[in-house]
């Protein structure tokens, strides 16, 4: 088996979990041992990412110990439209704009992870903040999506499919829970809403977060109202 075929091997072994390094690899002393270690070690970050995004994977992510906090769905709006109309590449390209737009929005100090869940859904955990933060948190991520241009990450050569690109707004769908489940029932929520909007779980609260519900929303009817009077 040769050199490759056998690291792939010890990396998709322990892919979600620490590696126990071959003994005569944690303590790597010559230039050729300190290069399987490197070798090892990049392999290992390859594969506990997502490969278009660089994001982690799904199970990556799911495997992570988190701590309370919230999570922020990520759906993106009418991918499968542009797939169906403009081919692959400019549904990828709106993939890699919306992964962008996800990790421009998001500081440091949020404490966050970030996973590509599946074709052009994302999640976010935010650790030890209450649901109006990750409402903000969520709020920030899609002015950021909104701002990427789709051509930017286009790498074809078709002048005119980049062009066209160019022109096509970038939306999404988010939804915000203090459990995946609820951020991605919230989802389902901004998406019967009209969609390239955010969300919050609110059914079934307890009494302690009831009174925080009710000002969220009280704050997005008054933030509605600003923006009818501006429009007026």
């Amino acid at each position: 088996m040769s050199l490759e075929k056998s690291l792939v091997k010890i990396a998709e072994k322990h892919k979600y979990e620490i590696p126990t390094l071959p003994d005569e690899l944690k303590f790597a002393k010559t230039d050729r041992e300190r290069l399987y270690l490197a070798y090892i070690k990049q392999i290992l970050q390859k594969v506990r990412q997502d490969f278009l995004t660089g994001l982690e994977h799904k199970e990556e992510f799911q495997a992570k110990e988190k701590g309370e906090g919230v999570y922020i769905f990520i759906d993106s709006d009418g991918l499968k439209k542009l797939n169906d109309s403009l081919g692959h590449a400019a549904g990828t390209a709106a993939i890699l704009a919306t992964a962008n737009g996800i990790k421009q929005a998001l500081r440091q100090r949020d404490h966050a992870s970030v996973s590509r869940y599946g074709g052009d859904e994302f999640v976010v955990h935010v650790e030890g903040v209450p649901l109006s933060a990750g409402v903000a948190i969520a709020k920030r991520i899609l002015e950021a999506i909104h701002k990427q241009n789709i051509a930017d990450f286009y790498d074809g050569d078709d002048a005119k499919l980049k062009e066209t690109l160019g022109k096509i707004p970038l939306k999404a769908s988010l939804g915000v829970g203090r459990t995946q489940a609820e951020a991605d029932k919230a989802v389902y929520q901004a998406k019967d809403k009209g969609r390239n909007r955010v969300e919050f779980f609110s059914e079934g609260q307890e009494k302690a977060s009831s009174l925080e519900t009710k000002l969220l929303k009280i704050a997005e009817r008054l933030d509605k109202e600003k923006q009818a009077r501006l429009i007026d």
